[in-house]
């Protein structure tokens, strides 16, 4: 999956010159939580919901004070980009790494849409296939090839789809395990079948759904 299968198209803006409380309102408007900062078409920083809106128990004065700010004054001018045909896992490792919240997505020097983690858990939802009710299993995978075989000949002999597949990566020297989805709720069938395809399956959770 790609950045642009999940970004968000129409991005809403600021400018450099607004006040906080404008990029407030705007936040509060679209329910979102980040704002590129565009001057003249071109981005120049992005600014979050923590760093524009006033912090709680201020005096009016203060606040008001706040609110006048100018986005520039508090924006991050060092700007964290993905392009549109980035794989989606480029953009988590980028998230993750930096600890930031959102990526804006340029083709070019052009700002074509946003992706925020939110859209990354969403992205991870649909491709581990939670949104199906299913059957999950854990397989040592020491042997991958050998156990993706096996899943395959099962899902296609027992009439089994899979709706997800992962693959644990945990610390080097540890075994991997290989956790399957299959979109049923007939998990006794589903442990019997890869069992007798010399498995070492682990007992599954309960049905999911």
């Amino acid at each position: 999956m790609l950045v642009e299968a999940v970004m968000t198209r129409a991005v809403v803006t600021v400018a450099p010159t607004a006040t906080l409380a404008e990029a407030v309102a705007l936040m509060h408007r679209g329910r979102f939580r980040h704002l590129p900062v565009v001057d003249g078409g071109r981005l120049v920083g992005v600014v979050s919901e923590r760093e524009v809106r006033p912090p709680p128990g201020l005096e009016p004065a203060l606040r008001q004070a706040v609110e006048e700010r100018l986005v520039r004054e508090v924006m991050s001018a060092r700007v964290i980009t993905v392009a549109p045909d980035d794989p989606l896992e480029h953009a988590a490792l980028l998230l993750y790494e930096n600890k930031i919240g959102c990526l804006p997505v340029l083709r070019g020097e052009a700002l074509v849409g946003i992706i925020t983690a939110s859209d990354i858990f969403q992205a991870f939802v649909r491709l581990a296939g939670l949104l199906v009710p299913a059957t999950r299993v854990e397989i040592p995978a020491d042997d991958l090839p050998a156990a993706l075989r096996a899943v395959a000949e099962v899902a296609a002999q027992e009439h089994l789809p899979v709706a997800g597949i992962l693959l644990e990566q945990p610390e080097a020297g540890s075994p991997r395990t290989l956790v399957v989805r299959f979109a049923t709720v007939q998990g006794p069938r589903v442990v019997a079948a890869l069992r007798a395809r010399g498995l070492a399956v682990r007992t599954p959770e309960s049905v999911e759904e």
